[in-house]
């Protein structure tokens, strides 16, 4: 859970640092930063990496560059809530594409918790009623089917070798295609001003180093399912630093859609139990 909550901080700074950049040399700013970063720390542990961790690494990190492309394009051009709230429809994906991999039904847990965690998240969310679907929207839908694929892929990958390393050679993936993307179709340059090197900063450590790189890690020890109903956490992070930042008012359906939620990942907890 704390892996979503960080990397739903970065829907806010997100937007705001996509004023002076573009998306995709966001992507290679915040993931080279963080790579450097992470290579540096663990690099007794690098030295050991295998042939099959770079593989599982790479495949995860092309799985999650592409939802990130999805969403910061999706992100420009709607409200960073709205995208959080379309981008999770993850949480619905998941189980539907586990049940269609392993021809089986969900539980009847899983329905009941998909459906109270998917109501929550609309209450959070969609707070000043309905809204129109435009290509921010459909960007963030796209979104969220790659990102359900992703976290299917990284439920497959992140078990073949240390998730740790794993997760190291995925965000260095992100920052090189980035890299690669952003000089073919923008001029990547680093933040010219103070507070875009701090958003930087934050999205590269806090979002990145402990959302992106320990995601390999949390999944080895759940399921894929599992981890999709706890995407619905993300929204409510969203919103509360959206308070905080953004001056946004969460009001009495923000509430009832975080209570809606906490009880969402009880159910989960209750069926993972059984």
């Amino acid at each position: 859970m704390g892996v979503i909550s960080a990397r739903a901080t970065s829907y806010l700074f997100n937007k705001m640092i996509m004023d002076e950049m573009g998306p995709l040399t966001l992507m290679a700013d915040r993931f080279l930063l963080a790579f450097i970063i992470m290579a540096l720390l663990f690099a007794g542990r690098l030295i050991r990496i295998n042939k099959r961790e770079i593989i599982s690494g790479l495949i995860i990190g092309t799985a999650f560059f592409a939802v990130m492309v999805a969403e910061l394009y999706g992100v420009r051009s709607t409200e960073s809530s709205t995208c959080a709230f379309l981008e999770n429809l993850a949480i619905v994906i998941v189980p539907i594409m586990q049940s269609i991999i392993t021809r089986t039904l969900p539980s009847k847990w899983t329905v009941i918790a998909v459906l109270l965690a998917i109501t929550g998240v609309g209450c959070l969310t969609l707070k000043a009623g309905a809204f129109g679907l435009g290509i921010g929207e459909l960007l963030c839908i796209l979104a969220a089917v790659l990102y359900a694929t992703a976290i299917i892929t990284t439920d497959r990958f992140s078990r073949m070798g240390d998730p740790l390393l794993i997760g190291i050679v995925q965000v260095g993936t992100m920052g090189a295609l980035g890299l690669i993307f952003a000089l073919v179709f923008e001029e990547p340059h680093l933040p010219t001003t103070h507070i875009s090197w701090l958003m930087l900063i934050g999205l590269a450590v806090v979002c990145t180093c402990f959302g992106y790189t320990l995601q390999p890690m949390a999944q080895s020890k759940t399921s894929a399912e599992r981890t999709g109903l706890f995407c619905s956490f993300s929204p409510l992070v969203a919103g509360i630093v959206g308070v905080v930042f953004g001056h946004e008012n969460l009001g009495v359906m923000g509430m009832i859609g975080g209570a809606l939620i906490i009880i969402a990942i009880i159910v989960s907890n209750k069926k993972e139990a059984r």
